[in-house]
């Protein structure tokens, strides 16, 4: 790292000498293309020495920046770069500073170089693509992360064998606790033609800086500490290096790859006086929260304690499945596949929080869990006591909540402000989007770049070209975080969901969409959005939108099966509710031992009492009774009278509601049973007949043999009744 100064203007001299001067007559030559007539070479040799005037002072310059204390031995640099003043920085119109050196960033990066930018990348590691323990994992590079290797030329030496392995013919092999091994192909993948690449993400970041051009300078160990708005609108950028000296730029472009922490978004909030803006919408998730960390292995691990020839392949993916009686509960070990049989292979462990493996506080501990848990894998042979005291000491990293920013841009009156990769949409790594997304932002930026006019300038350029590319990349953001809630947050062996039938649940309609629906009806339905997103070809949103598409459709089936079942349900009762009214007219055609009222009482209706909707009235309200307005109907065993049958029988007695004196003044008219019905559950009138036997029903007390139609005896509307069977 070179530490800026102000340049050192000299007097120059008033010729240059003859070497400088042949040289840039050459160079001037050159510039010419070859025209070599008498006044194009005298304006040539002019040129040559202005040239040569023009750039003393800058090699001056050079030589005395060269000659200070801080040398570029203080910080190492992917670039050489050029040593420049914050002054200098302002003055250049199409600058941009880069807030972050992982892959969103070193893209942006690149794609800005391409468009005639001269970038300045800040990044606080320390060392351009380090191997970093809890940051072993790998990329899935897919056709959406090809579509910018293909822009930046990338994609011939990212699909090379020696580089990355490809995902055609990608299977896994689950090393069981009993010693056996199966290969199989995880059953959400789905074919494609164009194949992703499994790269680590150290060689991936090697890639990425291996392509960018000298107009890019990337300062290794500054780390991004303040922002503030100069006077002017315009943007000043303050960062603290490694060896403690301060850089300030003011750029006319600030990049905010700056991670889910992003500083550059949380100021966007600030100087637009919206922060609701740009805060991030968090989605629920039983996979976030989730504690991960890696434990680093051999390339060629034993798989088998017994046989030392059964190794691992490096171009292969393995699951460690635990043993069913584990002590800490179950727990699985994943590697996935790696170019370079040299490269170590990094374990993955996720559990939750709470579990008890990340109070292991020795790596005596940490071997013996590892024992117990995995029986048929050489603990003491692939993992060291080294790496398993690492591995105690070191502090879990986290899976974040699924989450995105409403807004990716904010422009300023004299510099423009952009969002990126994790600063605009986080998640879990359930559906291997992390990267992918990231440099589907990068691209959607420079289409925004390549399809703005000019104008009068660079600001005027972002002017069009940053709200163009929020517009692109506001539905992309937030599509793909809510892919991210629901695509497949199951897939490890203990998650944060609050009910068990969560994971049941979702594993079903996994299998229904995927398996069932889509291959049946595949215009109506599609598979899960964990397969959807594997199609490069859609965008985010289209795959949210297809998804939510078949959601809406089974759930559509979902109410219409209620309804049907609901209604099915509503006639089973209103049958039995008419059955259950009718019964005084037809009880002399149910059976002795199951009248209509069975079913809803549950057991044999004889020997019980039913009361409907009314109790029962004495005769005229007389004194002592209950309150005239009421009715009784009551089924009783006729058992106890003397040569009554077992059948029930059922008593009728109706008052009006009205004053008791009053009843008993006014003229009544009787009322008969047949009328009595048709109040009560309808005009459909139903004959009565004596049930088999010659048993009668008792209607105000007296036994009839001929049946209800053929008694004379009815309720009249005052309570009274009229017949031999007066009274109760």
């Amino acid at each position: 790292k070179l530490a800026p100064v102000r340049h050192c203007w000299l007097r120059p001299p008033r010729r240059p000498s003859r070497p400088l001067r042949a040289t840039s007559r050459r160079i001037a030559d050159s510039l010419l293309c070859g025209q070599r007539s008498a006044k194009s070479a005298a304006m040539a040799r002019s040129a040559s020495a202005s040239l040569a005037f023009a750039t003393l002072p800058m090699f001056a310059s050079a030589f005395v920046q060269r000659a200070l204390p801080t040398g570029a031995a203080a910080s190492p640099i992917a670039r050489s770069p050029r040593a420049v003043s914050p002054r200098s920085v302002a003055a250049e119109a199409n600058t941009a500073v880069v807030a972050g050196g992982g892959p969103a960033g070193l893209a942006t990066a690149l794609i800005l170089a391409q468009r005639g930018f001269d970038v300045t990348v800040l990044e606080k590691r320390a060392e351009p693509n380090p191997y970093e323990p809890q940051r072993a994992y790998l990329y899935l590079v897919d056709g959406r992360g090809q579509r910018f290797t293909d822009a930046a030329g990338l994609t011939e030496e990212l699909a090379s064998p020696a580089t990355s392995v490809s995902s055609l013919n990608y299977t896994v092999t689950r090393c069981l606790p009993d010693g056996q091994r199966e290969e199989a192909v995880p059953p959400i993948l789905e074919p494609s033609d164009r194949p992703s690449y499994w790269i680590p993400r150290a060689r991936f970041l090697a890639l990425l800086n291996s392509a960018l051009p000298p107009t890019v300078t990337t300062r290794f160990g500054a780390e991004l500490r303040e922002l503030h708005q100069t006077p002017d609108g315009g943007v000043e950028v303050v960062a603290s290096c490694s060896d403690g000296s301060e850089l300030r730029l003011t750029p006319s472009l600030l990049v905010g790859a700056d991670g889910l922490q992003s500083l550059v978004r949380q100021r966007c909030g600030e100087w637009s006086g919206a922060a609701a803006e740009y805060t991030p919408v968090v989605l629920p998730s039983p996979s976030s929260g989730l504690r991960y960390q890696m434990i680093k292995m051999p390339p060629d691990l034993r798989l088998d304690p017994k046989n030392a020839s059964v190794t691992a392949q490096p171009r292969k993916a393995y699951s460690m499945r635990p043993a069913t009686d584990a002590p800490l509960g179950p727990t699985r070990l994943g590697l996935l596949p790696v170019a370079d049989p040299t490269f170590p292979r990094t374990a993955n462990v996720i559990l939750p929080p709470e579990h008890p493996v990340w109070a292991l506080g020795s790596a005596e501990e940490v071997l013996g869990w590892l024992r117990a848990t995995f029986p048929h894998l050489p603990v003491d042979d692939v993992v060291s006591a080294d790496e398993a005291a690492a591995f105690a000491a070191g502090a879990p990293g986290a899976f974040p909540a699924p989450c995105y920013s409403p807004r990716q841009q904010l422009l300023l009156p004299k510099a423009g402000v952009v969002l990126v990769g994790d600063a605009i949409h986080a998640f879990p790594p359930d559906i291997g989007q992390g990267v992918n997304s990231a440099l589907s932002d990068v691209v959607m930026l420079g289409e925004a770049l390549d399809g703005a006019d000019g104008g009068d300038g660079p600001m005027a350029k972002l002017r069009a070209a940053l709200p163009a590319y929020e517009a692109a990349a506001a539905p992309e953001a937030e599509a793909v975080a809510r892919i991210a809630q629901v695509g497949f947050p199951y897939q490890y062996p203990i998650t944060r969901e609050r009910s068990p039938l969560q994971k049941a649940g979702w594993f079903a309609n996994f299998l229904l969409r995927t398996f069932v629906l889509s291959k049946l009806l595949p215009r109506l339905f599609s598979p899960a959005a964990i397969v959807l997103v594997q199609r490069p070809q859609l965008s985010y949103a289209q795959v949210w939108r297809t998804a939510q598409r078949t959601t809406r459709r089974l759930q559509g089936l979902g109410l219409a099966a209620a309804l049907a079942a609901a209604r099915e349900t509503l006639r089973s009762s209103e049958e039995r509710l008419r059955d259950l009214l009718s019964w005084p007219r037809s009880a002399a055609q149910a059976a002795p031992s199951a009248p209509p009222f069975a079913p809803l009482l549950g057991s044999t209706a004889a020997g019980l009492a039913l009361r409907l909707s009314y109790e029962e009235g004495a005769e005229g309200g007389a004194e002592g009774g209950p309150p005239h307005g009421t009715a009784s109907r009551e089924m009783r065993p006729l058992h106890s009278s003397p040569g009554a049958s077992p059948n029930a029988a059922l008593r009728y007695t109706g008052r009006p509601a009205g004053d008791a004196g009053e009843a008993s003044s006014r003229s009544r008219s009787p009322v008969s049973i047949s009328e009595w019905s048709d109040m009560t559950h309808g005009s459909q009138e139903r004959p009565a007949r004596t049930p088999p036997g010659g048993d009668a029903m008792a209607v105000g007390g007296e036994r009839m043999g001929d049946g209800i139609s053929d008694c004379d005896a009815s309720i009249d509307r005052g309570g009274g009744c009229s017949g031999a069977g007066r009274g109760r």
